[in-house]
């Protein structure tokens, strides 16, 4: 027996191995040292699309023509560890057609792609009970009832769905008992404690008025024309849709405080949606990354630049207050063109560094598995657990030093479009292998620090338990 502590690039520190285990991790170091893994021959770090052989089979079945704005939206992308066994799992919303809802025909269904730990996956949405939510456009994460299991909240068109997670594997629909199940045609959402009181409350926000008995016409008037062309009609011409805010009760009800809350009214030639800042190649500094579509099919080649699908945009920051555009010199699928919508970003297969899954209409999702961002930089990952505060601590404030390098971030529940990425918060680091100080503002108040605390690791840190370097 081994005892393996802190392995750069792992998430496992002082596991014991057998005789089998250390021969698959044996094997595992070997591919990971292999030529032409990671940075490329130039010294660039790029993208390499593994959708296919992480057994990734989820088509997003939206409509041809996106006749109407709600064919348009969707597209929602969840990473998160729904069945707590320390990796990263991938929840995929479906999208649905005016066509079949009139008609009664059923949902294509949405998948929940359990990690496999070996860089496959497998679909286990129907076992789950998370395979139809309604006709699905996003997905927040969270922890609602601080019961050390993360829940999903899914937004649609018609009633949206809470599902609690039971523990093993399932959920079970609470969306009635919950009180959360707004009717309306609900697009993004996020959990946060507004209040402090250490339970996550829920925003909903709402896109427009559209009823499946009273269609707009396709391309009739010229709120339903885009340069000369006939289009869907919408948003303009259509009227809004209030939010919600749900405060949490504590006993599994939320209450909708919208009105006393005074929240209820509250880049050409690319169209973008899922976005983030994130340090995709561990140097220390945020990167920006932009998943592109545009919303009309009917422009695929009536203009000039005139494209539906469009390409990935990935900005390097330069570290002078610019950023260069990079998805060209970065992996051949950023230039592959997709109607992206919805994207989320973890370390799914736990090397080191910030991967993306991105939920596309009219056709499979992708994988991209970040492909030498390890071996660019140091990094470390903080996965933060509330005691007095939310379990999952969104609200908690880190501040981190190396040097004269300050980063600082927080943990939020929803971010990019319509999707939820890792809780965990990934920093680079260059070429420092220790971190001086980490400092955490707990959304309690409580303040708590570390020092000198290595790197290339994961670092669970529980509120009021702070663990040593």
């Amino acid at each position: 027996m081994l005892d393996f502590t802190a392995m750069r690039g792992s998430h496992h520190i002082g596991l014991a191995l057998g005789k089998s285990a250390l021969l698959w991790a044996a094997a595992a170091l070997l591919a990971a040292l292999a030529p032409g893994r990671g940075v490329d021959g130039n010294g660039r770090v790029t993208f390499q699309d593994v959708t296919s052989a992480a057994g990734i089979r989820f088509v997003n079945a939206a409509a041809p023509e996106k006749r109407y704005i709600v064919e348009s939206m969707g597209g929602g992308v969840a990473l998160f560890d729904f069945d707590h066994d320390g990796r990263l799992d991938i929840y995929l919303v479906n999208s649905y057609t005016v066509e079949a809802a009139l008609e009664g025909r059923p949902r294509p269904r949405a998948a929940l792609y359990r990690n496999r730990g070996d860089g496959t996956f497998e679909d286990v949405a129907e076992k789950a009970g998370v395979a139809d939510p309604g006709w699905a456009m996003g997905v927040a994460v969270a922890d609602y009832d601080n019961d050390g299991l993360d829940d999903l909240y899914v937004t649609c068109f018609g009633p949206n769905r809470l599902y609690h997670n039971r523990g093993d594997g399932t959920f079970e629909d609470v969306t009635a008992r919950a009180g959360v199940g707004d009717a309306r045609f609900s697009t993004g959402a996020a959990w946060g404690d507004y209040d402090r009181d250490g339970l996550l409350d829920l925003f909903v926000a709402n896109y427009v008025d559209f009823k499946l008995n009273d269609l707009p016409q396709f391309g009739k008037g010229p709120l339903c024309q885009y340069r000369g062309v006939p289009v869907q009609c919408g948003p303009r011409g259509l009227a809004g849709a209030g939010d919600t805010l749900y405060h949490n009760n504590g006993d599994g009800t939320f209450a909708d405080v919208s009105r006393r809350s005074k929240t209820a009214d509250a880049s050409m030639p690319y169209v973008g949606w899922g976005t983030k800042l994130f340090d995709y190649d561990n140097d220390g500094w945020l990167d920006l990354f932009v998943c592109n579509g545009h919303v009309y099919p009917q422009i695929e080649g009536a203009y000039p630049e005139g494209y539906y699908r469009q390409r990935k945009l990935l900005y390097r920051n330069l570290r002078n207050g610019t950023f260069a555009e990079v998805a060209a010199s970065s992996g051949k699928a950023l230039l592959e063109r997709r109607a992206s919508r919805g994207a989320a970003f973890g370390d799914f297969d736990e090397d080191g560094d910030v991967d993306i899954v991105v939920n596309d209409l009219d056709g499979p999702p992708m994988l991209l598995r970040n492909e030498g961002g390890n071996r660019a930089g140091h990094w470390i990952s903080l996965l933060l657990t509330g005691t007095k505060s939310n379990r999952n601590a969104v609200g908690a404030r880190v501040r981190l030093k190396v040097g004269d390098l300050v980063q600082v971030d927080e943990v939020r529940s929803g971010d990019s479009y319509l999707s939820h990425s890792d809780w965990r918060l990934h920093f680079g680091l260059g070429t420092a292998a220790v971190v001086d100080e980490i400092a955490i503002q707990w959304p309690s108040g409580r303040t708590e620090s570390l020092r000198k605390v290595k790197a290339d690791r994961v670092v669970s840190i529980t509120e009021g338990k702070t663990p040593g370097p």
